[in-house]
């Protein structure tokens, strides 16, 4: 997402107001997705690979993770994750993948999965974007509180 006017054919969408979801988000709450008015929800690729680990588990976090690669893939079909896709429920919001980030910070490590989120944060901020990291992980919460 390159433009961080309000281009969007919908204007009730602020495409530059991203709240990035947190694996551990979506494994609490499958429809956590639909849960924001207005914006972008932006998905951090790595956090796809992890929704991919916890789909084999039996138990509440699996089910979690295959609603939530199902409603992907449902979205997928309407149209491009990487461009975004609307997410149709009401909510007038957008649903965006977000590739995975090089990592710039000193203090950020590369084949740490939470610290990629941060990054993929970090860069949105950087970009102009206003970016909200939504997360159930006190640590991560601390690191993005470091980070600024």
């Amino acid at each position: 997402m390159t433009n961080k006017e309000d281009s969007s054919p919908n204007k009730s969408v602020r495409t530059n107001r991203i709240f990035v979801l947190d694996t551990n988000v979506l494994l609490h709450d499958s429809d956590s997705i639909t849960a924001f008015k207005g914006v972008v929800v932006g998905i951090p690729f790595i956090v796809l690979e992890e929704l991919d680990t916890f789909k084999k588990e039996r138990g509440e976090k699996g089910l979690h993770a295959r609603k939530v690669i199902r409603a992907l893939d449902e979205l997928r079909n309407r149209g491009s994750l990487h461009e975004g896709v609307e997410i149709n429920n009401g909510t007038h919001s957008i649903l965006k993948v977000l590739p995975t980030p090089k990592v710039t910070e000193d203090y950020l490590c590369t084949d740490v999965n939470d610290d990629l989120i941060l990054q993929t944060v970090e860069n949105l901020n950087k970009e102009g974007y206003k970016t909200t990291f939504v997360t159930k992980d006190i640590n991560a919460r601390v690191k993005a509180d470091a980070l600024g």
